[in-house]
């Protein structure tokens, strides 16, 4: 049995862009094209994810905020945690208990990566989902997602200030849990 991995979300975003972004409906992944891409250096069990096979499994046409509840309000709320700061304009979403499965990696990162329709701060942004507490960490990322204004994209590694903020984050949550 694999362990969960854990999500790491931080986006430079106006107040006012993402209350919109939480309004929108998600859109189907096959909108986007780079799932193969993503997946085929990814080990992971059953058939082969393809870029015309996304929507068969995936979920679309709820709002992006319905999405944020299940995670916020659900049987996870221990193991997240969810914050705007209106100085900085970053919206921080960090999942402990996140997931092993990458058919769930897809239909999150879909609704994740829509915000790049909305991102109205020029800024470089990160999604993360790394084996930060059963494997190494942020150097054997599953996913890396690069959002900047009307762009999603995998690459391929974690940039240093933002690994450097990940591991802060989950190094805290990690302390808070054994106090």
């Amino acid at each position: 049995m694999s362990e969960p991995s854990q999500l790491f979300v931080q986006i430079r975003i106006s107040k006012g862009a993402f209350d919109q972004f939480l309004l929108h409906k998600v859109v189907p992944p096959s909108q986007f094209g780079d799932w193969e891409d993503w997946l085929s250096t990814a080990e992971y069990y059953g058939d082969k994810i393809t870029n015309e096979t996304v929507d068969k499994f995936s979920r679309w046409g709820f709002a992006v905020g319905s999405w944020l509840r299940d995670w916020t309000e659900g049987k996870y709320t221990d193991s997240v945690i969810n914050q705007y700061d209106e100085q900085t304009r970053t919206w921080t979403l960090a999942v402990t208990d996140f997931s092993e499965n990458y058919r769930e990696f897809i239909i999150n990162l879909n609704v994740i990566r829509q915000i790049a329709l909305f991102k109205d701060i020029s800024s470089k942004d990160y999604v993360l989902i790394i084996p930060f507490f059963f494997g190494s960490g942020t150097e054997t990322p599953e996913a890396v997602m690069e959002i900047a204004e009307n762009s999603s994209v995998f690459i391929s590694s974690v940039p240093e200030d933002i690994a450097l903020i990940a591991n802060s984050w989950f190094s805290r949550q990690a302390d808070e849990q054994l106090d």
